[in-house]
C-alpha cells in the first residue's frame, strides 16, 4: 500500500474492515519504508468503533521511517471494551511516499526484541594512508522493535579469526551510533583487504557484513588529471567509502544523491 505525495496536506487515512475484538491486549505488526533515504515519513496507528469519525479515532502509536529498506514495526495496545472496531493508519507527513505492507492484527501481545545491523565501515578518509595500526569502527543501527542495551561485535581482518568486543550502548528503535574496536588492523600492504564484522544483540540475532576496499599506492607523477565526463579511469584513483558515486552517461558526469562527509569522493594521495 502506497500513500503518495499530496499538495493538499498530510491527512490521509487507510481504514480496515470492521473486526469484532475482545477486550484486552492486541497487537499490530507491519512493515513500512519510505521512497527516499533522506525524507522522514510520519504516521499513526489508530482504532475506533465503526461509527467513529476518523478525526476522533484513538491513536495508539506515532512513528516515523526514513529508509528505502523495509522496517518492521510492532505495536501492542489494549481494547477497553468488547465490540466492533476498525483499525487505521494515518499518514501525517509532507514527505514523498509512505509504503506499507504485511499488516497483521491479532489478539494478545507480541514480544519485542532489538535487531542490531551493521551499516558501514569507519576508516581514515583516504585509502593510501593505512598502517599496521589502523583504527576500525562501524556504524550500527537498531532495526528491531525494542531498545538494545548490550551489543557484541566481532571483527575479522583479511580472513583471520574473529575478535569479539562488548558494548553497552542504549540504542532505541531506529537509533544509529558509531562504535570503535580496541583492536587495530594491519592494513599497511598495498592492495585489496577484507574486513568482516558480525553484530549480535541480547536476542542473539546476528548480522554479518563484509567490507572490501583497496589500499592505494600514492601517486608519484604529476600533474594528476581525471576526465569525469567519461566512465573510465576514475576508480581506483578516486574512491568513496560508500561507493555512492556513479557514472551517469546521460549527463556525462559522476554523480551522487548521498549527503555527508562520509560519502565524499576522495582522490588518491599524492
Amino acid at each position: 500500500m502506497n500513500c503518495g505525495w499530496s499538495g493538499f496536506g498530510n491527512d490521509d487515512y487507510l481504514l480496515s474492515q470492521t473486526f469484532h475484538l475482545e477486550a484486552g491486549a492486541h497487537y499490530a505488526s507491519f512493515y513500512v519504508r519510505s521512497i527516499r533515504n533522506d525524507t522522514w515519513e510520519t504516521f499513526e496507528l489508530c482504532y475506533g468503533q465503526e461509527s467513529t469519525d476518523v478525526k476522533l479515532l484513538n491513536v495508539v502509536a506515532k512513528d516515523s521511517v526514513m529508509s528505502q529498506s523495509w522496517r518492521r514495526k510492532v505495536v501492542n495496545f489494549d481494547i477497553p471494551v468488547e465490540g466492533d472496531y476498525r483499525l487505521g493508519f494515518h499518514c501525517t507527513s509532507r514527505g514523498n511516499n509512505l509504503i506499507l505492507d504485511d499488516v497483521c492484527f491479532g489478539h494478545g501481545t507480541l514480544t519485542l526484541a532489538p535487531l542490531i545491523t551493521v551499516r558501514r565501515l569507519l576508516l581514515p578518509d583516504a585509502n593510501c594512508d593505512l598502517t599496521d595500526q589502523t583504527p576500525v569502527g562501524v556504524e550500527i543501527a537498531n532495526e528491531g522493535t525494542d531498545t538494545s542495551v548490550r551489543q557484541t561485535l566481532a571483527l575479522s581482518i583479511d580472513g583471520g579469526p574473529y575478535a569479539e568486543q562488548d558494548y553497552n550502548v542504549n540504542l532505541p528503535v531506529d537509533g544509529v551510533c558509531q562504535v570503535w574496536f580496541d583492536q587495530r588492523a594491519d592494513l599497511s600492504d598495498v592492495g585489496w583487504h577484507t574486513l568482516s564484522v558480525a553484530a549480535r544483540n541480547e536476542a542473539f540475532e546476528t548480522d554479518t557484513i563484509n567490507f572490501n576496499f583497496r589500499h592505494i599506492a600514492p601517486v608519484t607523477e604529476l600533474p594528476f588529471k581525471t576526465n569525469f565526463s567519461t566512465g573510465e579511469d576514475v576508480s581506483p584513483t578516486w574512491t568513496s567509502r560508500s561507493n555512492c558515486w556513479k557514472y551517469e552517461p546521460m549527463g556525462a558526469a559522476h554523480v551522487t544523491d548521498q549527503l555527508g562527509p562520509e560519502n565524499a569522493l576522495c582522490s588518491a594521495c599524492k
